[in-house]
């Protein structure tokens, strides 16, 4: 079997965030790099995630990424909560009282 080196996510231009922008509307929906962790340290769909040292590559996508996705976010919404019928709740106040 030949494995392959995992791939970086493409660093985004400021031309990709413009198109982002245009096309619509914005949630970052935000959680801390200890909660990425925890919630991907089993995952074994993700391809990128399947290294030796996991918690530093979320530490550094985290860290590569995190900027980049406030920059563009309408919004930031940090979920109190993992369960949906909470979440959307919350998300759909927050979204109105911004229109």
């Amino acid at each position: 079997m030949i494995r392959r080196p995992p791939r970086s996510t493409p660093k985004p231009s400021s031309a990709a965030s413009d198109v982002y922008k245009r096309q619509g509307f914005i949630v970052y929906l935000y959680v801390n790099e200890n909660q990425l962790y925890e919630r991907l340290k089993k995952d074994k769909k993700r391809p990128l995630l399947q290294v030796g040292d996991r918690k530093k590559l979320i530490a550094n996508l985290f860290h590569e990424r995190d900027p980049l996705y406030k920059s563009i976010a309408d919004i930031i919404y940090t979920p109190r909560s993992l369960q949906l019928k909470k979440v959307i709740p919350e998300l759909f106040d927050k979204i109105s009282k911004r229109e």
